[in-house]
């Protein structure tokens, strides 16, 4: 699971179309038997929402995580898509 901390600035495409690019951080949340933890990233990527001025809107995001920071832990990057619906005021 992750857990994201971002800027987002959404941009009109239309009245119905929002563009809503985002940057941070985020924690990649992990849980065994024998550990549990979270590993920081950093956070960039994009979004389109449709109907953003209803009640209720989809979302479908895409965002890139930069785990590491230093060049002795190395880096690791995870790429994730996602869809959801959203709800903000009409």
């Amino acid at each position: 699971m992750t857990a994201d901390l971002a800027f987002n600035r959404p941009i009109g495409l239309g009245p119905a179309l929002q563009l809503a690019p985002h940057a941070g951080i985020s924690w990649l949340l992990f849980q065994s038997y024998e550990a549990a933890g979270a590993v920081p990233a950093l956070a960039v990527g994009t979004g389109l929402v449709v109907g953003p001025h209803a009640p209720m809107a989809l979302r479908v995001d895409y965002t890139y995580r930069r785990f590491g920071f230093t060049q002795s832990s190395g880096t690791d990057v995870l790429h994730n898509f996602s869809l959801g619906v959203t709800f903000g005021r009409p």
